[in-house]
């Protein structure tokens, strides 16, 4: 089979599509065909050498969605789909031909969604939810989500109001239309201001912080109301990695702050939450990214320098 591969981390330009032997499944796993695979920027920084812990030669690749071909009966012909943290980096991952996986580690396609758009909401959905999760959203709550515009915003967004709180995203470009008339344009507004103006001065309950910008993290981090709830999932624009708050208000309001990283969720632990989001996606109250770009994987390595470039599409394999 056909499977994007790299030998040496540190370049894109170390991908290669490579002809290796199409695995075998043991007695109760599945060989799935995979018809589309998202390309997440994780799956760059792994290749870039981001993640100490990859073993290599490897086939990189979280998402993916396509057809049981081989397995116990009751399975074959099944549109499936799939993500996990650690695929790609410790064992080989879904930017290939065929893909190995047991039938707990892989969710029932919805009908209302294609093989690409499954193969799209892996780690993005997956993330949202978690961020949620971990700051225990409310129904009637307000949430302000750093970033509305990105894969994991975006996404944030739709699942909150599928729980019944309400979104309040930011960004600092091209209103999102899903969100509505609550939104901050960091690029002309004061975020702190405009946050209390539309919560009637008492702030957020939860920031989901898909950014992790310094300079934001303080205003959204006081834009908290007491006993607020605040969830990072990364740090970037800073060179030592450093986000700071003011301790004494953050013992005083009784502020809560987590992090999350996904590299530590199992594909059985991910099938969980897309079970839990399916009636969402059936019903059309959740949507997978639609303004999408699509690469073969013989396009590898323009594929992966396209996501490195930050683009506003999500990037798809076709296979």
């Amino acid at each position: 089979m056909k499977a994007v591969r790299f030998n040496q981390k540190g370049d894109i330009k170390n991908l290669v599509v490579e002809d290796i032997a199409k695995p075998t499944p043991k007695q109760g796993e599945l060989l799935i065909k995979i018809h589309a695979a998202a390309i997440n920027p994780s799956d760059a920084y792994n290749v870039l050498g981001k993640f100490q812990i990859t073993t290599l030669p490897r086939t990189p690749g979280r998402d993916f969605a396509g057809i049981v071909v081989d397995g116990p009966p009751e399975w074959l012909n099944k549109e499936v789909f799939g993500t996990a943290g650690y695929s790609g980096i410790t064992f080989d991952g879904s930017h290939a031909e065929y893909i190995i996986a047991t039938p707990e580690t892989v969710a029932i396609k919805p009908e209302k969604l294609t093989l690409i758009d499954a193969a799209s909401i892996g780690v993005g959905f997956l993330t949202a939810y978690l961020a949620l999760d971990t700051a225990k959203v409310q129904e009637g709550e307000n949430v302000l989500i750093i970033g509305a515009r990105g894969a994991v915003g975006s996404a944030t967004v739709q699942i909150t109001k599928f729980l019944k709180a309400r979104p309040i995203g930011t960004f600092n470009s091209n209103p999102l239309p899903e969100i509505g008339p609550d939104f901050v344009d960091t690029s002309i507004e004061d975020l702190k201001k405009k946050v209390f103006d539309l919560t009637d001065q008492k702030g957020v309950d939860v920031v989901i912080d898909t950014v992790g910008h310094p300079a934001l993290f303080e205003k959204a981090f006081s834009s908290l109301k007491i006993r607020g709830r605040y969830v990072v999932m990364t740090v970037g624009r800073s060179d030592d990695n450093k986000i700071s708050f003011d301790g004494l208000d953050f013992y005083r309001r009784e502020l809560r702050l987590f992090g999350l990283n996904t590299l530590y969720y199992s594909r059985e632990e991910a099938v969980k939450v897309f079970n839990l989001l399916k009636p969402g996606f059936e019903s059309g109250a959740l949507q997978a990214p639609q303004n999408r770009k699509l690469f073969k994987l013989d396009q590898c390595i323009e594929a992966y320098e396209y996501v490195i470039s930050k683009p506003k599409e999500k990037v798809v394999f076709t296979i």
